[in-house]
């Protein structure tokens, strides 16, 4: 990676100009002066050189049945014996040992850009949910179940007290690889169990315990963001829709927000990030919720100068009570003028919205896909997928009771919820089921650290976007074999 200082606004860039367009607009770094580079440079070399000796711990790749799986959202998956036949799997008499599978993965998160922040060297392993009809052997209709975070994140900002979603900029599917004859190579393997990863009960110690609060309520996240729009074609920031005053430009858009079973006594916030290239005049967003107007979001004049900032960028946040979870938002793009006069022409750009609300934890709360396309639901269905719910940390040490109610949805005592507050190693929660018009699952469970979980039903189990086969390699087995320092991949020619 070369990097360039640029003297006009005294940062380094990835490119020489990019810094000299608008510090919102491009990947910058605060470091004042251009010695300050060598040290960088020193850096990332001694981080390549260093991470030969993690590569050395030697391939797992290199031998053994091997598959891959791609997901492109959150959610709990299944993969069945005929997705392992499309990989090439499944072994001469259809049945595979079900104590040999195993996955592994790296939560495909976005890694972070400091290069002094930890990021994984080596692969975790996945625990799994076994449905073999109890024979050990994986044949017929049996299947395996693993939950995934999918690429998107929410990250919790202890400042703000408050959920902000990170999308990851270089990728929409995260991967993970199955091997399902226990024989993977190299001495990495001496960093895994020797039984493979299999999800047990989470919370045994507070099953017959007299519980405290009953949770009957969470706190809940939706974000619409879309990578439609680099206005410079250069750097990360990538916005979603345009508006404009210029002739034939798009001044209004209305956007569904799914947040179904809203309480109607807390207030739902929502926080927009957007963008305006509005010369000599301020420009505005006005944000109406089911007609009503709720905030006026004001962004700042640009001079138009060849070396000033290109767009303004600015986030704004409101609170305001509804009445329904079907929330209709409207953006009203407008400057100086309105459509004619000084602000005529100015664009206006929609980065991503965030919704938080506070719902009532039942089945039918699950949201039919959260905007953007960062999935947790079933697009279309009627009762939504799969539930995600979080509890916060209360510091006591008397556990909660989570009244889980049924909403209307199918099966619902077959109804499966797991702590996923570890993404690696998922905990089942067990419970009682009550019966009646309206029944509900009560699972007790300790609320001394916040925690995240899932509920669903066999038919909110998804199906991974890309099953393949994965072919033996020994990549890692290159910086011992050749001496090499790094590795360069690239597309073929």
């Amino acid at each position: 990676m070369a990097l360039f200082y640029d003297f006009f606004k005294g940062k380094a860039c990835l490119w020489p100009a990019i810094c000299s367009f608008g510090i919102k607009l491009c990947y910058t770094c605060d470091m004042g002066k251009p010695g300050r580079y060598i040290w960088l440079i020193l850096v990332v070399f001694w981080t390549l050189i260093g991470s030969k000796t993690a590569m050395a711990q030697g391939g797992m790749f290199s031998k053994g049945a091997w598959g891959k799986v791609g997901v492109t959202a959150r959610g709990v998956y299944k993969i069945d014996i005929a997705a392992l036949n499309s990989m090439g799997l499944l072994p001469a008499g259809g049945a595979i040992a079900s104590d040999k599978i195993r996955l592994f993965g790296s939560g495909g998160a976005m890694l972070p850009e400091a290069v002094g922040e930890a990021r994984p060297s080596v692969f975790t392993e996945n625990a799994l949910l076994i449905n073999d009809g109890g024979d050990g052997i994986l044949s017929g209709q049996d299947f395996i179940v693993f939950y995934a975070p999918g690429p998107h994140r929410w990250h919790y900002d202890s400042s703000n007290a408050r959920y902000s979603y990170v999308h990851h900029l270089y990728s929409d599917t995260s991967f993970y690889f199955l091997n399902i004859d226990g024989n993977i190579g190299g001495s990495i393997s001496g960093t895994i169990g020797a039984v493979a990863k299999r999800v047990g009960t989470g919370n045994a110690a507070h099953v017959n315990a007299t519980a405290g609060p009953r949770v009957t309520s969470f706190t809940d996240n939706w974000v619409y963001e879309k990578d439609n729009l680099n206005v410079l074609a250069s750097g990360k920031l990538w916005l979603g829709d345009a508006f404009s005053l210029a002739s034939g430009g798009t001044t209004s858009r209305n956007y569904v927000v799914d947040m179904p079973g809203l309480i109607s006594s807390d207030s739902v916030t929502v926080k927009i990030y957007a963008a305006a290239r509005s010369i000599g005049v301020p420009a505005n967003f006005a944000v109406r919720v089911n007609n009503n107007l709720v905030q006026n979001v004001s962004l700042p004049a640009i001079s138009g100068g060849f070396l000033d900032t290109y767009a303004s960028y600015v986030t704004a946040q409101t609170k305001f009570l509804v009445s329904t979870g079907a929330l209709q938002l409207n953006l009203l793009f407008s400057a100086g003028g309105g459509g004619s006069g000084v602000g005529f022409g100015a664009d206006g750009y929609l980065d991503k919205i965030e919704c938080t609300a506070t719902k009532a934890l039942s089945m039918s709360s699950a949201s039919s896909g959260i905007g953007g396309g960062v999935g947790g639901g079933l697009p279309g269905s009627a009762v939504g997928g799969a539930l995600f719910f979080r509890s916060a940390a209360t510091g006591g040490a008397t556990p909660a009771a989570f009244v889980l109610n049924a909403g209307g949805v199918q099966n619902f005592a077959s109804t499966t919820v797991l702590d996923i507050t570890d993404i690696a190693t998922p905990k089942k929660m067990e419970g009682s089921f009550s019966g009646g018009a309206a029944p509900d699952f009560v699972f007790n469970n300790g609320v001394s650290v916040a925690r995240e979980y899932v509920a669903f039903t066999p038919s909110q189990i998804l199906v991974p976007a890309l099953l393949s086969a994965a072919p033996n390699n020994n990549l890692h087995g290159l910086a011992v074999d050749s001496a090499a320092n790094y590795l360069i991949i690239t597309h073929l020619v």
